[in-house]
């Protein structure tokens, strides 16, 4: 489950859904301001045991979490 989103020719942002070994799953973001040349990981520490589907607004500022019978969460991300 992931969500990308390039807001320019060298700004970008991706949202992934990980697990770690016996970890719950986490989103984890990457952005990068160099055109994807290089990236740098950023922990959100949201709980995404339940997340389905994720979406970034145009101005990937608002990250839409998708979880099935669990509803819709809605976060307004700050990198």
């Amino acid at each position: 489950v992931a969500a990308m989103r390039f807001t320019d020719a060298t700004n970008g942002l991706v949202v992934a859904r990980t697990v770690v070994g016996e970890n719950p799953p986490t989103l984890v973001a990457l952005r990068t301001s160099d055109g994807a040349k290089t990236w740098k990981p950023e922990e959100l520490g949201l709980d995404a045991r339940f997340v389905q589907a994720l979406y970034l607004s145009r101005d990937a500022a608002t990250l839409t979490a998708y979880s099935g019978n669990h509803g819709i969460s809605v976060f307004a991300y700050k990198g």
